[in-house]
């Protein structure tokens, strides 16, 4: 009779030991998915800073062609201002010449 206590105990305890597998499974597959759909997320999210990257790089290069191109326009609009005043100052000599010899 003690043996077939025994084995009915041993049952109940392998049966809880199995229930108890069961749930870990079932919690071990739900971390799971958890993990594939964090890690999806994070691949979606690094997908975003590289195009975010991507554009930014583009948006710089932009800018770096602006500035040349502000600078030649700078430098060329600084040589007209030269040539512009090298042309206004004998103009300047001309007028005063016709001044002073219309005041004698």
């Amino acid at each position: 009779m003690c043996g077939v206590l025994n084995l009915i105990g041993e049952g109940f305890r392998l049966k809880r030991e199995a229930q108890t597998v069961e749930r870990d499974g079932f919690w071990l597959e739900r971390e799971a998915l958890t993990v594939e759909r964090d890690s999806f997320w994070l691949e979606r999210e690094a997908q975003t800073v590289e195009r975010g990257s991507f554009w930014l790089e583009r948006e710089a290069q932009t800018v770096e062609r602006d500035s040349f191109s502000l600078t030649r326009q700078g430098r060329r609009m600084g040589r007209r201002a030269f040539r512009l005043e090298r042309n206004v100052r004998p103009l300047e000599l001309q007028t005063a010449a016709l001044q002073s010899i219309r005041s004698v």
